[in-house]
């Protein structure tokens, strides 16, 4: 299989995974956006700053190691070992960007929620 083919099957391998990133995407933004006028510093250009500085390189990167591993590990290991390798590797990619952005979402609600909370110090 080809790039071309995979890029335009992408919506049937990766739907479920590729719904998920833009759930967390858009709520670290709207979290994002939060913490800014929690902290009175909110600038629109910081938005686009964050599009260029995470959202892009972390979905250019899944989808690269998609696009490899679903290429590449098939034709170098078999069909039966390739897909348990390209299986691996791209959901620990997916699971590294979804990590990081659950960081991200978890720093900002400590700003926007700091002292709200009994338990928080």
């Amino acid at each position: 299989m080809d790039i071309l083919s995979f890029l335009g099957d992408l919506p049937s391998y990766f739907g479920p995974e590729i719904a998920a990133l833009m759930g967390l995407i858009t709520l670290d933004i709207l979290m994002g956006i939060g913490k800014a006028l929690r902290t009175k510093s909110f600038r629109w250009s910081e938005i686009a700053n964050f599009y260029q500085s995470m959202v892009i390189p972390y979905l250019l990167g899944w989808l690269g190691f998609a696009a490899l591993a679903h290429v590449a590990m098939p034709s170098v290991l078999g069909s039966e070992f390739g897909v348990i390798a390209e299986t691996t590797t791209v959901t620990g990619a997916w699971l590294a960007v979804v990590g990081a952005l659950f960081n991200s979402i978890k720093e900002n609600a400590k700003v926007i929620y700091s002292g709200k909370f009994p338990w928080q110090d």
